[in-house]
């Protein structure tokens, strides 16, 4: 079959939009207080600090060569943050009632560490948004059929992550041709034949990348990510789409004086990878196949419960996390819950899946 082409439209994301639906900087326009009697002053390079040098207005007891510091009690605004080493996050100080910037500092330096705190946005990204026709092969046994009546298989496999062109669709089935973009076109090249449409999943895009999602084995696109500041002084990530519902469970534990913290949130099919392959060394927990887990679709949550029954987040979560959607499904580990609406407190009182233990 001979080649055809028509107009590419960029992989984009409507970035007006996804602002205007949720705040992905929420530190900004808030007051924050120094409670860190260590609240170093860093360069713009986040790793060596900025110090007292001549000519400059010292402080009662400091020296020129001392580190510059944010004394306790400031009150600032923070008008930038940035992810450092070890995913730590840091901001950058200015003093609430005016004058001139402290400059950049550690998060954890602030009443609150910032915990929950939103800092920006991983639009997601690709080689195509949806167009209408091109998706990707996501699924690993993708036969090529015949085509009707009878969509017989061939025995032929299409390869994972292979770009299709759609160009007719019956019932369950598409037929497929190979496709690429060039200089702006999608161009439609060799027909390979009949799939089922469930094979394929919409645009083009890399099933490994950084916000490709996966659901039971299954590459199911990619996922808008909001990067939040979680337990242990470290930024996690959440998909856009399941934030507001961390939130609210986050809110309402706060009223009830708890504080609800992320210890892993969405991961990257690399990452998942990573604790996989690593699940039996000391310090790592035992860890589902990349692809498989549900840290990798973006309802599950590693909460910072210290234990269970008797701990006090851990209670919190029993009596109040159903009713805002969120129930536990893995046996053994107290910390992992996950958005499940349709499961949570069904039957009322229900808080985890039937199965798990404890």
């Amino acid at each position: 079959m001979a080649a055809e082409s028509r107009k590419l439209f960029p992989f984009s994301n409507d970035f007006q939009e996804l602002e205007d639906n949720m705040n992905p900087n929420s530190y900004l326009d808030k007051t924050f207080t120094v409670n860190d009697p260590d609240a170093r002053i860093r360069q713009a390079d986040l790793v060596q600090f900025e110090k007292y040098a001549d000519g400059d207005q010292l402080p009662p007891g400091k020296k020129v060569g001392d580190v510059k510091l944010i004394p306790v009690g400031t009150e600032v605004r923070l008008t930038a943050a940035l992810i450092g080493s070890g995913k730590r996050p840091f901001v950058f100080a200015e003093p609430a009632a005016g004058g001139a910037p402290f400059g950049w500092t550690a998060a954890s330096n602030f009443r609150g560490r910032l915990v929950n705190e939103t800092i920006g946005l991983v639009a997601a990204s690709g080689d195509l948004a949806f167009q209408g026709t091109n998706r990707t092969v996501t699924d690993a046994h993708a036969f090529v059929r015949s085509g009707p009546p009878d969509f017989a298989s061939t025995g032929e496999v299409l390869a994972l992550g292979t770009f299709v062109v759609v160009t007719e669709v019956k019932n369950q089935f598409s037929k497929v041709s190979r496709g690429e973009a060039q200089e702006g076109e999608i161009i439609t090249g060799d027909e390979f034949g009949w799939t089922r449409s469930s094979n394929l999943t919409d645009g083009w895009s890399n099933r490994f990348g950084p916000n490709a999602a996966w659901d039971d084995g299954k590459f199911i696109g990619q996922k808008d990510l909001v990067n939040i500041v979680g337990n242990q002084d470290q930024t996690e990530q959440v998909t856009a789409d399941s934030l507001d519902h961390y939130l609210a469970l986050a809110a309402a534990a706060k009223a009830d004086g708890i504080v609800l913290s992320i210890e892993s949130g969405f991961r990257t099919y690399d990452q998942q990878k990573f604790l996989f392959d690593h699940q039996h060394d000391p310090g790592f927990n035992t860890a589902a196949a990349p692809g498989t887990s549900n840290h990798q679709h973006g309802q599950a949550f590693d909460l910072n419960s210290g234990g269970f029954s008797g701990d006090p987040i851990y209670d919190w979560l029993k009596e109040n996390a159903p009713a805002l959607g969120f129930i536990r499904t893995v046996s053994k580990e107290h910390w992992h819950w996950e958005f499940r609406p349709n499961e949570a407190n069904h039957p009322p009182g229900r808080f985890k899946r039937n199965g798990v233990n404890p």
